[in-house]
């Protein structure tokens, strides 16, 4: 049974700091943020391979920045967000997605390298300690099946249950009709992908419980398919339009 491991390099990353930090063609975007946070309206130029570390400090753990964050008025150590949601999307240079609802955004941000971003220090300052609850830890990128706590149990991670999962009711095929075709190899990608993001933060709504229980948490995702749908069907096909639909 084939396993679905996301892990292509991609150029956006959406991060959730209680909140949502997003690069989106070079440009980082902070929409939300917990009010021990300040941060000024407009930064400078960014690393890269700062965005994790800048999530490890705000996330209350050591961190090495290579330049300090631009435009950082005030951090509360002492009252650091309780989870951190990236999503790395490989986003076409020449497709259009933006957000238009922010509270920062730095104009510039170098990734070398395409990387993915990674949390895997984050991830293992979480589990280094010993917190009286279970943390959430789901990474994507470096394992599909990395969901590190029983209410992700019975989700689809395998070809044959996402298969499976896509024909029910209640998926986005239903839900979000388009000219996507879910029996398409390309387009099946796309919409597994989604799905699979989509029920296990329907599974966080559903147990609030694991995001206040005074652990840390941390999800990764990355999304791959946008390029690939691009490839076959073309920039300004039918096909990449819905994917962008679905998207917002």
């Amino acid at each position: 049974m084939k396993t679905y491991t996301f892990s292509h390099y991609g150029i956006i990353a959406w991060i959730f700091c209680l909140g949502l930090i997003s690069t989106i063609n070079g440009q980082l975007y902070i929409v939300s943020k917990p009010d021990s946070i300040q941060i000024s309206s407009e930064g400078n130029n960014i690393n890269g391979y700062d965005v994790p570390q800048i999530i490890n400090y705000m996330m209350g753990f050591s961190s090495d920045m290579s330049t300090q964050l631009q435009g950082l008025i005030k951090y509360d150590i002492f009252d650091s967000p309780s989870a951190n949601l990236l999503i790395n999307i490989d986003l076409p240079t020449d497709v259009s997605f933006a957000l238009n609802d922010f509270a920062v955004k730095y104009d510039k941000v170098s990734m070398e390298d395409d990387r993915v971003t990674s949390m895997e220090k984050l991830n293992k300052a979480i589990t280094s300690l010993p917190w009286k609850e279970q943390s959430v830890i789901v990474d994507l990128v470096t394992d599909s099946g990395n969901t590190r706590n029983p209410i992700f149990n019975g989700l689809a991670f395998t070809n044959d249950e996402m298969m499976h999962r896509l024909a029910l009711d209640d998926s986005l095929v239903k839900t979000f009709p388009s000219c996507l075709n879910p029996t398409n190899v390309i387009d099946q990608s796309f919409y597994a992908e989604i799905q699979l993001m989509q029920d296990i933060l329907d599974k966080i709504k559903a147990h609030p419980e694991v995001c206040v229980d005074g652990t840390p948490d941390s999800y990764n995702f990355v999304l791959t398919s946008l390029e690939n749908l691009k490839q076959v069907y073309g920039v300004d096909s039918c096909q990449v339009r819905s994917a962008i639909s679905i998207l917002d």
